[in-house]
């Protein structure tokens, strides 16, 4: 990972935990983007851009995939059984486009 003293414009992810403890996490995609940019003719390929943008997504996908699942199983226990029969729908429909996003990336290849 790049040190974001080499990167001060990078963007940052900053999560909250219960304990309202701030993590800050660097988003590596945009670390790649920046070192990628930054070739001698400073330039970057479209299909290499489309790798790293279809990789954030399908890694942002997956991490909003867990948080339904999480989120489903409290709606469960709260008793709120129709709502979280929709959001296990919407949870299925989320892991179709997670498989089409990693067909795409395959498929640049």
């Amino acid at each position: 990972m790049y040190p974001q003293a080499l990167f001060p414009s990078a963007p940052q992810i900053v999560r909250r935990a219960e304990a309202r403890i701030a993590l800050v996490i660097p988003w590596l995609v945009c670390y790649k983007t920046l070192a990628l940019e930054n070739k001698e003719d400073g330039s970057m390929e479209f299909i290499e851009k489309a790798r790293i943008r279809l990789e954030h997504w399908i890694h942002h996908s997956e991490e909003h995939y867990e948080e339904y699942l999480s989120f489903a199983q409290e709606l469960e226990d709260a008793g709120k059984i129709e709502s979280a029969r929709h959001l296990k729908e919407m949870i299925s429909l989320t892991s179709r486009s997670n498989d089409c996003l990693k067909k795409a990336m395959k498929a640049l290849v």
